[in-house]
């Protein structure tokens, strides 16, 4: 039997592809909470006249800046194993994108105190406009950054050619077919784990209570539902759009069962989402099977996107490089760090919740009819 990708690769590099994989999954989980939530509110501010009775405004304007900060520190550590295993493809992008990259960490900053503002009394107290002013410039400061990371990431994939081409242009735009269908399926995929973040969040204060209807458990299985059948269209896109090249990668013995476990968690999620969206009850075992088939979605989708990368390095050439890169040591004051971050937000977070960081989800779950 073949094996299964990473582990066809020298121990070395496999070794830091897994760890680059678990800790970019850890990443995604809490950067979807804040690229899905940021859109959720510059919709409802556009579109809708009130958001009092919305069944989410207020719990995402309270936790945001929260999950924001923990998305960027958990974002540390891929970028780190990012450096280590492609370090000239990773450079070498930045450097062509240049402003349009280095744009990234102000937007961000932007970004965090805009939904600190956004959940101010003073934005509370203004007009609808007002709260419109604010949620959709902080939707698109993330969408820029969810933009400029898709770019990036496929011009590493290029060659040198390409890259000759895209200096000599003195762009700051990297055109390709795949850019708008590869960041519209990562958009799209952000909505299912939103939809069980708040869903997990709208329990927790019934916890241990009875089994019953809670307002925004049918909103949420809408918002997944969509947003799973979004990202299946825009990757048939993506598929069409991509070299032929990687096309066979994606269908190679050694790949392709991590698009079978994808495709049977976002069949299995559409299965459950559906029952959700019929019984509208928070039931914690659908939560938690739920849980089980996002994580394995994550999983397969993170293999299935650096087989790309790997497939289109010269890997044995970097071989010798993620070997003495392992000899140098500081494993061990990682692996310490790590723990020691996820014991704080660990934490951080217990001390939210007990301050009242859930928003007003009692109040909300008693002043709306069931929706």
């Amino acid at each position: 039997m073949a094996m299964m990708f990473p582990f066809t690769l020298p121990t070395a590099t496999a070794f830091y592809l897994v760890l680059y994989l678990g800790t970019l999954v850890l990443h995604v989980a809490f950067m979807a909470y804040v690229l899905a939530g940021s859109a959720y509110l510059a919709t409802i501010a556009v579109w809708q006249r009130e958001d009092r009775d919305d069944p989410f405004a207020g719990m995402l304007r309270s936790w945001l800046p929260f999950m924001l900060g923990v998305a960027i520190t958990a974002g540390v550590a891929p970028l780190l194993f990012v450096q280590i295993l492609y370090r000239t493809q990773f450079y070498t992008a930045n450097l062509l994108l240049f402003h349009r990259w280095m744009a990234v960490l102000p937007m961000l900053l932007v970004g965090f105190y805009l939904l600190y503002l956004s959940k101010t009394r003073w934005a509370e107290q203004r007009p609808r406009w007002v709260a419109a002013a604010i949620a959709v410039p902080t939707a698109a400061c993330f969408g820029f950054v969810a933009w400029s990371w898709t770019e990036n990431h496929l011009l590493s994939l290029q060659g040198q050619d390409v890259w000759t081409e895209q200096y000599l242009s003195d762009s700051l735009v990297f055109s390709s077919a795949e850019v708008a269908p590869r960041l519209a399926m990562w958009c799209c995929g952000t909505l299912p784990l939103l939809s069980l973040w708040l869903s997990w969040q709208l329990w927790w204060p019934l916890r241990g209570g009875a089994q019953r209807e809670v307002p925004g458990t049918g909103r949420a299985a809408v918002i997944g539902l969509s947003g799973l059948l979004g990202a299946v269209a825009c990757g048939g896109l993506y598929w069409l759009a991509m070299p032929a090249a990687h096309r066979d990668v994606l269908t190679s013995a050694a790949v392709v069962p991590y698009g079978v476990i994808v495709a049977c968690s976002v069949a299995g999620q559409i299965v459950v989402w559906w029952q959700q969206s019929r019984k509208r009850e928070l039931c914690p075992k659908r939560l938690t099977l739920l849980s089980c088939l996002v994580l394995l979605m994550l999983l397969g989708v993170a293999a299935l996107r650096e087989s790309l990368r790997v497939a289109s390095l010269d890997m044995p050439a970097l071989a010798e490089r993620h070997q003495r890169a392992t000899a140098v040591g500081g494993f061990g004051v990682f692996v310490t760090f790590l723990v020691l971050n996820l014991l704080g937000i660990v934490w951080c977070l217990r001390t939210v919740i007990r301050a009242g960081g859930r928003g007003n989800l009692e109040a909300t779950a008693q002043a709306n009819p069931t929706r």
